[in-house]
């Protein structure tokens, strides 16, 4: 058990969580959109960008990290900040749904637009108002477990960043290098 968190709670393998992450949330978004019909509000959207990004960087982290640890590193870091966002953007969100603050996200037409522009622009602004709870789960909305979740990655990073120290690059639970907590165990024994 030590050494799956010695080696779980490296950058490397942290990233790889992290963009596994991402990419469930996402699918998850899909489903509800998709399969049960579910429309994003502006903010819903505006919510899963960060993830969409954090796919790219935590699959890209996890490939370079060997190599080129530095590039890696600076990779995790921005899945982090914007795991952050994403995190920010679900408490903003789930303070309108309580209605702690107001935000119109319906009002988005120009009015000095031509007809055929304002058209165009309320074909493409979406139906609901991010105000309205669609879906909740023991009183809590969708974008109250992507909060939920997106704090419980943001912690798994605080940890990583917690166990690696780094003066010395040494893992501090069980006193091996960064480049040997990232071999998996059946690496380690070829």
């Amino acid at each position: 058990m030590k050494q799956f968190l010695c080696t779980f709670f490296t950058p490397r393998y942290n990233s790889l969580f992290l963009g596994c992450m991402c990419l469930c949330l996402i699918l998850g978004a899909f489903f509800f959109q998709f399969g049960l019909g579910l429309t994003p509000c502006a903010l819903c959207l505006w919510e899963r960008i960060p993830h969409y990004l954090g796919i790219v960087l935590g699959f890209s982290a996890f490939a370079l990290y060997p190599n080129h640890r530095k590039i890696a590193v600076s990779l995790h870091t921005l899945l982090v900040l914007g795991i952050c966002v994403t995190a920010g953007l679900s408490v903003f969100h789930v303070g309108v749904e309580q209605g702690i603050w107001t935000f119109n996200c319906l009002d988005t037409i120009d009015a000095n637009a031509s007809v055929e522009d304002m058209m165009a622009q309320l074909n493409a602004t979406p139906a609901v108002d991010c105000k309205d709870i669609q879906w909740s789960l023991f009183g809590i909305s969708i974008t109250g477990y992507n909060f939920l979740v997106s704090f419980g990655l943001i912690l798994s990073a605080l940890i990583t960043a917690c166990l690696t120290c780094k003066k010395c690059k040494t893992c501090t639970c069980c006193k091996h290098t960064e480049e040997e907590a990232s071999v998996s165990p059946t690496d380690a024994q070829e």
